[in-house]
């Protein structure tokens, strides 16, 4: 298999699996050259603002963890960087990919995705048929118990709570 130049890959393990993920060596870039591999059954979309997401494995194990507590696997949830890909606007996103309901931010404010909601921190809010979760950062939200309380209850709310 021959790699394109403008891309490193690396193998990247997480308790077991094993992941392959790309990193563009050139700047990031718009939604539209962006293609995200991202699987069908993706019910979950996930934002943070991380420096070097390939060398934070304890924050991905974290979100992993979150994410299980729920009974989502990996395939059920998408992770995007907005450090990586910072002019992401949510209706560009949303038109590109329709399916994920469920969006979480982490450390991440709303209106960096140009979506104009404002929320408070540990808050939850539905919206049609869409629901947003408002957390800390996954560094801050490790070492916060009130704030993962607040967290779970969110997340139990909108997974054991449906329909």
């Amino acid at each position: 298999m021959q790699f394109p130049e403008d891309k490193k890959f690396f193998n990247f393990f997480l308790d077991g699996q094993k992941l392959l993920i790309r990193e563009d060596l050139q700047s990031p870039r718009s939604l539209s050259e962006i293609d995200f591999n991202m699987d069908k059954d993706t019910k979950v979309i996930i934002f943070v603002k991380i420096d070097d997401i390939l060398l934070d494995s304890e924050m991905l194990s974290f979100i992993e963890k979150i994410m299980n507590s729920v009974q989502l696997e990996n395939k059920n949830y998408f992770v995007i960087n907005l450090k990586k890909y910072p002019d992401i606007q949510f209706s560009s996103f949303r038109r590109k990919f329709p399916d994920p309901k469920v969006f979480i931010f982490f450390g991440v404010q709303t209106l960096e995705l140009a979506l104009n909601i404002s929320m408070g921190e540990g808050l939850m809010m539905k919206f049609k048929d869409y629901t947003f979760i408002k957390s800390l950062s996954p560094e801050v939200l490790k070492n916060d118990k009130q704030a993962k309380n607040k967290l779970w209850t969110n997340l139990k709310n909108t997974f054991y709570n449906e329909g």
